[in-house]
C-alpha cells in the first residue's frame, strides 16, 4: 500500500491570496509526481477544532507569513494561523516556515494596522525564528518554488516514519523480541539508545534484497551488527561526525564507506534519531566523542533543520570549551558558507571524487599528511 503525506497549508488569506494559491498549486503538482500526496488548508469560516484535526492528521504543516496577523480564535487571543501552527508544533509535526522577505513592497491594506495584533504578529515571527530555519520569499512564484523544493527533500523520509508508526509489534513475535534482547543488551552495556537504533537501520539498509525471511533478517542482523556498533571495539581508531541534508545522502554514504576502509569511524545516521527532547542531548554526545565533525556544505544542508542543530551545537560548544572535535567543510556545490566556515580550509567534493575526500578528511584526522595519488 502506497503510504500517505499530508501537508497542511496554514496562513492568513486577505494579505497573501496569491501565495496561497501558488503554494497549493505547487503542491497538487507535486501530487502529479507522488499520487500519495494529499493536502488540507483551513478555510475561511470553517470551525476551529476542524482545523486543528486536519493539522494533526498532517505530516507537514507549511507556514506562510506575512504582515498581517490575521483573525482571531473565538475567546482567544490569538490568531487561527498561530493556533494551526502551535498544534502542529505541540504534535511535533515537521514544520516549514515561510516569511515575506520585509524589503519587498506591498499594499499598505497587506500591513497590520491594529497595535495589539501588531505587537502578537511580532512575537509569533520571533517564536518561529527561535525554532526554525526560515526560509524568506519576495513573490508567489519564489515561494512555490520553495515549498516544493523543501517537500520533495522531506517527503520520502515521511513515507518512511509513516511506515515505522504502522507496524504492528505483536506481529513476528519472535523476531521482535530477539531484537529486543539485543538492544537492552546494549543499553546495559551503556550505548545510548539513539546510536543502538542507529545501526539496526544501518544494518537492515545493507541487508535489503536478501530473503525476507525472519530467520535470514535476523542473522543479517546479528553478524552485521558488530560492524555497525564500532565504538564498541577499536576504540583507538579516530572517529567522524557526519552532518549533512538527506538529500546528498548517497554521496555522504560514498565517503563514509572510503573513510571505514581508511581505518575511521563514522557516524551518518544522525538524521535517524527519535525525534524527541534527547535529540540535542545525542548530537551533543555524539560530537563530545568524535575527534572531528565534517559538515556536507550544498544548497540542502544549509537550510537543513538537522544540520544547523549540529552546526549550532559545535559552534556553541567550540566557544564554551577547549580542546573537542574540529570542522572539517566539504564543499559539494557552489554555495556561500556561513560566516564562521569561511576561514576554515575545505576539501572540494564539487567533481564528485568521494575517494579523494575520504583520503582527505583520513589524513586530517589520522593527523598525517596528505599525498595524492592516481588510483
Amino acid at each position: 500500500m502506497t503510504e500517505s503525506v499530508t501537508v497542511f497549508v496554514c496562513s492568513t488569506y486577505a494579505d497573501l491570496t496569491g501565495e496561497r494559491s501558488a503554494t497549493i498549486d505547487a503542491i497538487a503538482q507535486l501530487k502529479l509526481q507522488h499520487e500519495s500526496m494529499e493536502f488540507f488548508g483551513a478555510k475561511p469560516g470553517r470551525p476551529l477544532d476542524s482545523c486543528l484535526a486536519e493539522v494533526r492528521k498532517s505530516n507537514v504543516i507549511v507556514v506562510i507569513v506575512g504582515h498581517k496577523y490575521g483573525s482571531l480564535i473565538p475567546e482567544g487571543s490569538i490568531s487561527f494561523s498561530e493556533a494551526e501552527y502551535q498544534e502542529g508544533y505541540r504534535n511535533k509535526k515537521l514544520c516549514l516556515v515561510y516569511m515575506r522577505d520585509d524589503g519587498v513592497e506591498v499594499p499598505a491594506t497587506n500591513f497590520e494596522t491594529d497595535p495589539a495584533k501588531l505587537t502578537a504578529l511580532l512575537a509569533f515571527k520571533s517564536t518561529l525564528n527561535e525554532r526554525h530555519t526560515i526560509a524568506r520569499f519576495r513573490t508567489a512564484k519564489d515561494l512555490a518554488g520553495k515549498v516544493q523544493s523543501d517537500l520533495l527533500e522531506n517527503i520520502e523520509l515521511l513515507k518512511d516514519e509513516n511506515r515505522r508508526r504502522k507496524v504492528s509489534i505483536g506481529t513476528e513475535s519472535a523476531f521482535f523480541d530477539q531484537l529486543r534482547d539485543i538492544a537492552l543488551s546494549a543499553v546495559a552495556e551503556g550505548l545510548g539508545e539513539a546510536l543502538i537504533l542507529s545501526a539496526f537501520r544501518t544494518a537492515l539498509r545493507d541487508i535489503r534484497g536478501r530473503p525476507p525471511s525472519v530467520g535470514d533478517r535476523i542473522k543479517a542482523i546479528f553478524s552485521d551488527l558488530p560492524r555497525m556498533l564500532p565504538w564498541r571495539s577499536d576504540e583507538h581508531l579516530p572517529w567522524v561526525f557526519m552532518s549533512y541534508a538527506h538529500g546528498d545522502r548517497s554521496v555522504v554514504e560514498a565517503v563514509a564507506g572510503e573513510l571505514r576502509r581508511l581505518n575511521v569511524r563514522t557516524w551518518v545516521d544522525q538524521q535517524e534519531l527519535v525525534a524527541g527532547d534527547s535529540l540535542l542531548n545525542e548530537i551533543g554526545r555524539g560530537l563530545k566523542r568524535a575527534d572531528a565533525m565534517v559538515f556536507f556544505a550544498s544548497r540542502a544542508s544549509l537550510k537543513s533543520e538537522w544540520a544547523r542543530h549540529e552546526l549550532d551545537y559545535f559552534a556553541a560548544n567550540r566557544l564554551r570549551e577547549t580542546g573537542g572535535p574540529f570542522l572539517i567543510p566539504v564543499l559539494l556545490e557552489d554555495v556561500e558558507l556561513p560566516s564562521f566556515l569561511r576561514d576554515v580550509l575545505y576539501i572540494d567534493l564539487r567533481n564528485g571524487d568521494s575517494r579523494d575526500a575520504a583520503r582527505k578528511i583520513a589524513a586530517a584526522v589520522h593527523k598525517v599528511e596528505f599525498r595524492p595519488t592516481d588510483g
